[in-house]
């Protein structure tokens, strides 16, 4: 005859093994965030705002993002939007004050603000500046921020019919919640949990719109004088260099999006 401990041991086991989504640490939060970019902290901070508790997974070991990764020179350096209207409000513009804050020149940036006043420098920042302020900010916020933890390729996901409810990461770590958002780039969590989701540029004719897709008669960002394509300049023979494609680049009406 079996003995009963042994026979539960057994089905703990067997249930462990069957079950990817049982991990050594479950963790618990009212709004889940993945992707530690500038979305995602903005999106923590403003959770916690409305009372929620709040989790931030990031896979890497950093926190920012694009921003701490070297673009510290945004699109604001075209100041009739700024000038003319409230572009730029909220979380944003108070990531930018941080950051004035953080050079020792907030009242000019305050005072820039007040005039809508173009001041070009004031908006620009280093990475190791950004991240820090992103660091400090969640710190301030209470927000748990979980480096190092990488959706799980397989099984990373667990849902209730239509519902996401876990999800687990690489480490064994999982993670429950009400909601969860994807702030990555390439929307990870969105693909994990068989979300339809598109990356990149949509045809013309997908809304009827006239300035998306491959856009080859612009002026913005061409180069104004010409630029040799050959690895061996002048020599065709030698192939192109990486990154340069032979022929037209498309057209208007091609889709250039993925939908997962």
């Amino acid at each position: 005859m079996l003995h009963p401990v042994k026979v539960l041991a057994a089905a703990l086991i067997a249930f462990l093994a069957w079950n990817p989504m049982v991990s050594a640490e479950v963790r618990e939060a009212d709004v889940c965030i993945y992707g530690g970019t500038s979305a995602g902290v903005v999106a923590a901070v403003q959770a916690v705002k409305m009372g929620r508790k709040v989790m931030l997974l990031e896979p890497g070991q950093h926190i920012g993002g694009m921003s701490v990764e070297g673009l510290g020179r945004s699109d604001i350096d075209n100041h009739e939007a700024f000038q003319n209207s409230k572009a730029i409000g909220g979380l944003a513009l108070e990531f930018y004050r941080r950051i004035s804050a953080r050079y020792g020149v907030q009242e000019q940036f305050d005072e820039m603000v007040r005039q809508r006043a173009k001041q070009t420098t004031l908006w620009r920042f280093e990475p190791h500046v950004a991240e820090a302020v992103f660091d400090s900010w969640l710190a301030e916020a209470g927000v748990p921020v979980l480096r190092g933890h990488r959706l799980a390729e397989a099984n990373g996901t667990r849902k209730d019919g239509a519902r996401l409810v876990a999800v687990r990461c690489d480490n064994g770590v999982e993670i429950q919640a009400k909601v969860f958002l994807d702030t990555t780039y390439e929307g990870d969590l969105l693909a994990a949990a068989g979300v339809t989701a598109v990356v990149g540029r949509e045809g013309n004719e997908k809304y009827g719109e006239t300035k998306n897709g491959i856009r080859a008669d612009t002026t913005h960002g061409q180069f104004d004088r010409r630029i040799d394509p050959y690895k061996v300049p002048g020599d065709p023979a030698s192939g192109l260099v990486f990154g340069v494609q032979d022929g037209l680049p498309g057209s208007c009406n091609v889709d250039l999006y993925s939908a997962v």
